[in-house]
């Protein structure tokens, strides 16, 4: 499985205070295809991810909305995304596909529950694919703050 690992606090939106709110950070993400390399079964463009942190309830989430394009119908495959938290307990990954050849706009979205351990990996991954995610791109979507 190919990975790639992507950290950006490019555009930040206005933060509520440092103790209370909901504070979110933005950023584009890089256009992606599966395979990497070749003729692409499935792509995504115009990618941007959110964070958000609610210091008041204590919770977090990230949101990604992407143009998702599978290679085109009757080929056999659908071009599928998932946001997945591996860190949190019980959550499941939120999945998309598209398998008609056309640009669709799909969002995800999850929750997120940082554990303070050293081997803590603080991120989600966006996984796009096609029949098999063992045949996956991996995108990491480190958290910001």
């Amino acid at each position: 499985m190919a990975g790639l690992t992507f950290t950006g606090l490019c555009a930040t939106s206005p933060a509520a205070s440092a103790q209370t709110g909901v504070i979110s950070k933005t950023w584009n993400l890089p256009n992606l295809q599966n395979p990497s390399s070749g003729r692409a079964k499935a792509q995504i463009r115009n990618a941007r991810v959110t964070w958000y942190i609610d210091r008041t309830e204590g919770r977090e989430w990230v949101t990604v909305t992407a143009q998702l394009h599978d290679s085109g119908p009757g080929d056999g495959w659908c071009a599928r995304i998932r946001l997945v938290d591996w860190t949190t307990p019980g959550n499941e990954p939120a999945y998309a596909k598209e398998c008609n050849g056309v640009w669709q706009t799909r969002t995800l979205s999850a929750n997120y529950t940082h554990y303070a351990r050293p081997s803590h990996r603080a991120r989600v991954d966006l996984d796009l694919y096609t029949s098999s995610v063992s045949y996956g791109t991996l995108l990491h979507i480190n958290r910001p703050w």
